[in-house]
């Protein structure tokens, strides 16, 4: 057991477990792996060309692949518990198939209780396409739940969240036997995308192969088509009755500035009772102009949609115009 232990190191592996039939239990710890010469940051690496099961549990502790590694690497059949941990690199988790070694079919993962895997891919690199959950071999099967995965792409190349490299009949790596992995989203998963890039899933082989995703053990490879875009849709969660909802991320549509149309203004002229101009002015269409004071009360300045001469209300019937009296003529 390793428990409240802290481990640093420059070389590629913290953890190397080689036989099977053992059962290793990490808590509380803090491994950091980094990179020497071409060997990739594994901070556990469960090995030995067995195919006895090799138990291990993890709880509580942080796995750090540095230099593009594997947090978790494993070559033959393991039973893994993620518990409240986080694990993080180039892939989270590989589960690597019989082609060095023999191979991981017939695993078992389990990842849960606010635990989080995550990778990223800040590569351009054609080849260097990955992902968070990497599956070289079948019948594995992992259930998530209440924990998040996430897969991070800064760069060109995808990085999904689950990818499967299925048997090609054609290569020196195929094998009879093999079956689909299952993968099994449980209530309170969130699956987060981060990037153009990035996506839930992505088959390498020869195509033929597509591993069997699950929403609360029902069968929804529906998921696959669905989250297949990660410019779209960045963030998936379950919720505690299976509902699934989608966060979508649409491109920024580009903001475009109308040419400005002239405001047409007109002229309110305000006049005292014998004619005599008192204020003049500029209002915009629909605008409101300013009554001027001490010499009666205007209406109509308001809502100006045409010129205007404007008289006090309370000038008298007959007016002065140059000297004149002009008479009222309403009155007879």
């Amino acid at each position: 057991m390793f428990n409240d232990y802290y481990h640093v190191t420059d070389s590629p592996r913290c953890l190397d477990i080689r036989d099977g039939y053992v059962t290793v239990n990490v808590e509380n710890s803090d491994f950091t792996a980094g990179k020497l010469e071409n060997s990739k940051g594994q901070p556990i690496t469960i090995g030995g060309y067995h195919d006895n099961s090799t138990i291990v549990n993890i709880t509580g502790s942080t796995l750090t692949a540095l230099a593009d590694g594997y947090g978790i690497i494993a070559f033959c059949p393991t039973d893994l518990t993620i518990d409240n941990s986080t694990i993080s690199g180039y892939a989270a988790l590989f589960m690597k198939g019989p082609y060095d070694s023999h191979g991981t079919a017939g695993s078992h993962v389990t990842i849960q209780n606010n635990s989080t895997l995550k990778s990223y891919n800040d590569s351009n690199a054609e080849t260097n396409e990955f992902s968070t959950i990497a599956l070289e071999d079948g019948g594995i099967s992992i259930t998530v739940s209440n924990s998040t995965i996430s897969a991070e792409a800064t760069s060109t190349m995808t990085q999904s969240i689950i990818s499967s490299n299925d048997p090609d009949p054609d290569s020196d790596y195929s094998y009879p036997g093999w079956t689909e992995a299952t993968i099994n989203f449980l209530s309170g998963t969130t699956l987060n995308l981060i990037g153009a890039s990035a996506n839930l899933y992505r088959s390498g082989g020869d195509g033929t192969h597509r591993e069997t995703i699950q929403v609360n053990g029902v069968t929804n490879n529906d998921l696959v088509d669905i989250l297949s875009s990660g410019d779209i849709i960045d963030i998936m969660t379950i919720s505690s009755d299976g509902v699934i909802n989608y966060n979508y991320t649409h491109p920024a549509e580009p903001t475009v500035i109308p040419e400005s149309t002239p405001v047409p203004t007109f002229v309110v002229t305000f006049l005292d009772c014998d004619g005599n101009t008192v204020s003049v002015q500029s209002v915009p269409y629909q605008g409101n102009a300013t009554a001027p004071t001490g010499y009666g009360t205007y209406v109509g300045y308001t809502d100006i949609s045409a010129n205007i001469d404007l008289k006090p209300t309370s000038c008298s019937a007959a007016s002065k115009v140059k000297g004149y009296i002009i008479p009222n003529t309403a009155d007879k």
